[in-house]
C-alpha cells in the first residue's frame, strides 16, 4: 500500500507501514522514504518496521 491514495478522502494517504494502515488527517502530513520519495509513513516507527521487513528490498534511489 506504498503508493495508497484516497481520492474520495482529497488525496490523503496511508501509511506504508503494513501493520499500521493510519490515514493523513491532511494532505502531505506523513514523511516520505528519503530514498525513492514513494513510500510515506505515519512516523519512525513505522518506518523502521518497514524498512526492516519489506520496503528496503524494493526501495530504488529516485531518478531526476
Amino acid at each position: 500500500n506504498a503508493c495508497r491514495k484516497g481520492l474520495r478522502r482529497g488525496g490523503i494517504r496511508q501509511c506504508a507501514d503494513m501493520l499500521c494502515g493510519n490515514w493523513e488527517s491532511a494532505p502531505r502530513e506523513f514523511a516520505k522514504c528519503r530514498r525513492c520519495r514513494k513510500a510515506n509513513y505515519c512516523g519512525k516507527k513505522c518506518q523502521s518496521r518497514a524498512w526492516a521487513e519489506v520496503h528496503r528490498f524494493g526501495c530504488s534511489a529516485r531518478e531526476e
